[in-house]
């Protein structure tokens, strides 16, 4: 780009003012060249902050070709790289059309509206053009959340009739937290939840509608005391933040560690292996279960504790994370400067409850199908790689 007054680069350039007969864009294209970048990378030094010195910089072997050829290979490289943007803009067109066809689809396969003629329309489009509309990893996505949505609808599996139906198992669930009440072991929580408000679809025979505090406690977790820290070293006392919640589990990624005095202190906060995650700040919504390692672990205030009761864990985890659930909560998180969903929120979400029997069939064949999922993203992957390494063959050979 020509400037009006040439500017004035800092230490992080190198400036190369090409001499007469070298064009400045061939020695453009040669410094992005992978021979020129493999020198380069051999070359730096430093982790943090790595670098390239003026002196090695300028020691870099240069391919000089006549300066007619230069024009030449100038013009061809830009010949191909316009064929190239081509192709990435019609690839990038052909993948939005995808995603938009599979959106709509899904919807339609959601849609209560559309459920009596679901079967004459949408699955048959959706199994006829499989192979097209699963070749990119946003479409496997968008049916892993699909599967989720079926499954709370009562959607993904047969009902038996011989299940005990679900109230029969929040009457059991309500004798169970009035005892833990009696014993003093939980507070109340029946006076936290609101209104569930109208039921966004027809359930299934023996289902119910109820919240999240019918089925259990929310508890929340705690902040650090005043004048207190993590521990320098490992102890056995870990603290477990958001960053450590992920994929529906805990993750040992940069785990925390507190004195046996700070733990003294929030020893009250802590979350045990039979619960279920929920957070509430910073990335919020996501939901999971807790390793036995971490039973006991103090729990960080931007994640809540989900005590439950006669339910299959996994189940309300597949239940918390599918988009019903998640529209709620995103609905009930505060607009302030820091959003963070209130635990009264939690407790008055709405959600379908289907038989004890049915929710075990549920996981099973979410399981089934989300292994199925994992094996259409790793063949998409390989796809991917089998293609960059025929392109890197062919080109070896040029």
């Amino acid at each position: 780009k020509e400037y009006e007054h040439e500017p004035i680069a800092s230490t992080a350039f190198a400036i190369l003012h090409p001499f007469a007969g070298v064009i400045n864009r061939y020695i453009y294209f040669y410094l992005r060249s992978p021979s020129f970048v493999r020198f380069v990378e051999s070359t730096m030094k430093g982790v943090a902050y790595p670098a390239i010195n003026d002196g090695d910089f300028f020691q870099g072997y240069f391919p000089l070709p006549p300066l007619p050829e230069q024009h030449r290979i100038v013009a061809k490289i830009d010949q191909l790289m316009a064929r190239c943007d081509a192709l990435e803009k019609l690839r990038a067109d052909r993948d939005q059309k995808r995603l938009v066809v599979h959106a709509a689809a899904i919807r339609q396969l959601l849609d209560p509206a559309s459920l009596p003629s679901r079967p004459q329309h949408v699955q048959p489009f959706l199994f006829s053009h499989f192979p097209e509309l699963y070749t990119v990893k946003e479409n496997v996505a968008e049916l892993r959340k699909a599967i989720l949505q079926l499954a709370v609808m009562g959607k993904l599996v047969k009902q038996d009739p011989n299940d005990p139906p679900a109230s029969e198992l929040l009457k059991q669930i309500e004798a169970e937290k009035k005892r833990l009440v009696i014993e003093d072991v939980y507070r109340s929580n029946e006076d936290k939840a609101e209104n569930i408000g109208t039921p966004a679809f027809m359930l299934p025979v023996k289902w119910e509608w109820t919240t999240i505090q019918q089925l259990g406690f929310i508890l929340g977790g705690k902040r650090l005391p005043k004048g207190h820290s993590y521990s320098e070293t490992p102890t056995k006392y870990r603290y477990l933040t958001v960053t450590n919640m992920k994929d529906g589990t805990i993750v040992d990624n940069d785990v925390k560690y507190i004195s046996q005095s700070t733990y003294n202190e929030i020893k009250r906060y802590i979350i045990s292996k039979n619960d279920i995650y929920i957070t509430i700040a910073g990335t919020i919504g996501v939901v999971g279960t807790i390793p036995e390692e971490y039973d006991g672990m103090n729990l960080t205030e931007n994640a809540s504790r989900f005590v439950l009761f006669k339910c299959d864990k996994r189940f309300l985890v597949f239940l918390l994370s599918s988009r019903m659930v998640q529209d709620q909560f995103a609905v009930m998180t505060n607009k302030m400067a820091q959003p963070k969903l209130s635990l009264r929120s939690i407790l008055s979400t709405g959600i379908p409850l289907p038989p004890l029997a049915e929710q075990h069939r549920i996981v099973a064949k979410i399981d089934q199908l989300m292994a199925l999922c994992d094996a259409m993203e790793n063949q998409i992957t390989c796809a991917t790689d089998k293609q960059n390494a025929l392109l890197e063959a062919l080109l070896k050979g040029v």
